[in-house]
């Protein structure tokens, strides 16, 4: 299933309130929320898997060739290599979420850094793939990969308190919606290509329209 954009909007209001309710108590949760609301987003925007997510790198990002995305800036596009070693290049195609972006690197990330207890030789590991910490998007205070339970219970908790949910709330369903949000913006075809699926299918079985839009070219097409 995939979240609605009022269910999004719930959870994204969760994340500010608590985040806010971090800030004035000073809690040691302030930055991992803050970078968690940014994870968050940029899941359903690049429909990315949680495996994914927790390993994106800085260098990953790219200019577009795309003179409307330009305005962009060096993160017009985001690279990405997931399961079967398929790679794929997802545009950057909302300002909002850009702008989240670039906030968190300008006053977020750098902090989240300096609190690692010691950087040590600078390396990390996931799996049996090596990291630089200082590569990383998204840090732990640590110093690693962020296991990616740590994402899925933030989320679960979010998701509980926003009081909107009626399914349980996984970082796949992040995947699912943002596909389900690409589908029609581009196509199935171009989707499946940001997706990095093999088959059509197993992007359109990501795709979950509205009843309302049931009839719409896209699904006319299913």
């Amino acid at each position: 299933w995939a979240l609605s954009p009022e269910e999004i909007d719930a959870i994204d209001a969760e994340f500010v309130a608590e985040i806010k309710q971090a800030h004035a108590s000073r809690s040691k949760s302030l930055l991992p929320l803050q970078r968690d609301r940014v994870m968050f987003h940029l899941s359903i925007h690049f429909a990315l898997r949680v495996s994914e997510l927790v390993t994106v790198e800085l260098q990953s990002f790219g200019r577009s060739h795309d003179p409307n995305l330009s305005h962009f800036g060096d993160f017009g596009t985001l690279t990405v290599t997931g399961k079967n070693n398929v790679t794929g290049t997802i545009p950057m195609r909302e300002p909002e979420v850009h702008g989240l972006l670039t906030w968190y690197l300008s006053s977020i990330r750098q902090r989240i850094l300096l609190r690692r207890p010691d950087a040590g030789t600078g390396l990390c590991k996931f799996g049996d793939r090596k990291f630089v910490t200082a590569h990383l998007l998204f840090p732990t205070e640590r110093g690693g990969v962020m296991n990616p339970q740590t994402f899925r219970k933030r989320l679960k908790s979010i998701a509980m308190r926003a009081g909107v949910i009626r399914h349980k709330l996984t970082p796949h369903v992040l995947r699912h919606t943002g596909c389900t949000l690409m589908v029609p913006m581009y196509s199935p075809e171009i989707a499946q290509k940001y997706m990095r699926h093999k088959n059509l299918y197993t992007t359109l079985y990501y795709y979950h329209p509205t009843p309302l839009d049931a009839a719409n070219e896209v699904n006319a097409a299913v």
